[in-house]
């Protein structure tokens, strides 16, 4: 009988150990999940801003498919006019461009003009179009996501040294991401809290950034997707 008993907490300490080296594998490891987290503010933390620092906007999203024109305050409207897409080499699997194009217009006057990642011949599952305005410091923001590998930020900003021509500066930028937990091929965007005066600010796992957009500007339009 004391041999039967053994055995059997023999048997029952054996499971447990079995089962908890499966758990074990099963989980994401803490150190894993937060060392792209700890990277990430490493990386920037010469960027770290506070909460005050972070300016008022308006935000707003609209489909891809159904956006033609929007206004801004009193003044402003952003206009898309989709055009083509252009394979660049020529070949459908290489880099992209397109003939489709933001214009930006002051009570009617066209003051900027930007490339668009949208085309009347590429279409994707679930685009995303998201416009950030800041009324105070005249800067717009378009955000454009065409799939999860594949987005583009475009900043218009009416400078202070040019109030008085009229003329907005446009300027294409991706802020930073980060990778994201453990087992996860993705990465993560964080949110987008405001702009303002040449800068992006960002909000990644409960800290802000305040990201200037000449530090990630993009000068080569080209993308693929995928």
């Amino acid at each position: 009988m004391k041999n039967l008993i053994l055995a059997a907490c023999a048997f029952l300490f054996a499971s447990c150990q079995s089962e908890s080296g499966v758990n074990k594998r099963l989980k994401p490891q803490p150190m894993l999940d937060e060392q792209p987290k700890a990277e990430f503010v490493e990386r920037y933390k010469r960027y770290r801003c506070a909460e005050n620092e972070v300016p008022f906007v308006e935000e707003s999203q609209r489909p891809e498919s159904r956006f033609r024109s929007m206004k801004f305050g009193e003044h402003l409207v952003l206009k898309l006019e989709l055009g083509k897409l252009v394979h660049v080499n020529g070949e459908a699997s290489g880099p992209m461009r397109t003939n489709s194009r933001y214009r930006l217009f002051w009570d009617g006057k066209q003051v900027g003009e930007a490339e668009s990642l949208f085309s009347t011949t590429a279409g994707y599952d679930s685009p995303e179009l998201h416009f950030y305005y800041n009324a105070e410091c005249q800067s717009l923001l378009v955000y454009e996501v065409l799939e999860w590998t594949t987005k583009r930020c475009i900043a218009f900003e009416r400078g202070i040294e040019s109030v008085s021509s009229g003329k907005w500066t446009v300027k294409y930028f991706l802020p930073p991401s980060r990778s994201r937990a453990y087992l996860s091929p993705n990465t993560e965007d964080g949110r987008i809290r405001g702009n303002g005066n040449g800068k992006l600010y960002l909000e990644m796992d409960g800290l802000l950034y305040a990201f200037p957009f000449d530090d990630f500007l993009r000068t080569k339009l080209e993308f693929t997707v995928g």
